[in-house]
């Protein structure tokens, strides 16, 4: 499926969300970048994703937070967090609201 090869990364680190961007798209995958959970939100309703990447700190909505929606919205769209975060706490709530990986 043509979604399969939609990846959603929301980072609002530039040289962190442009690398991910760039590597992601030179192995064939379109990427949707957005640089806050707002943005994030209202990229993935209007767009089928067969992956999202997000960052937890972030400006407006939280990682965390968005994670939570974006199950509401789709529940089947797996995600994952690339994060700086790197307390237990953190990783488990991450693995809790369903991520598939918790990437430091």
């Amino acid at each position: 499926m043509k979604e399969d090869k939609n990846i959603l990364v929301v980072e609002d680190d530039l040289s962190l969300g442009f690398l991910l961007m760039e590597y992601l798209e030179s192995e064939g995958y379109t990427v949707k970048w957005c640089r806050d959970g707002d943005s994030g939100l209202l990229a993935f309703k209007k767009q089928s994703f067969g992956l999202c990447i997000l960052d937890v700190m972030m400006p407006h909505t939280d990682g965390f937070s968005l994670a939570y929606l974006l199950k509401k919205e789709k529940a089947e769209t797996p995600f994952l967090f690339l994060t700086a975060r790197t307390l237990k706490k953190d990783r488990l709530r991450g693995y809790a609201i369903g991520a598939e990986d918790y990437i430091t």
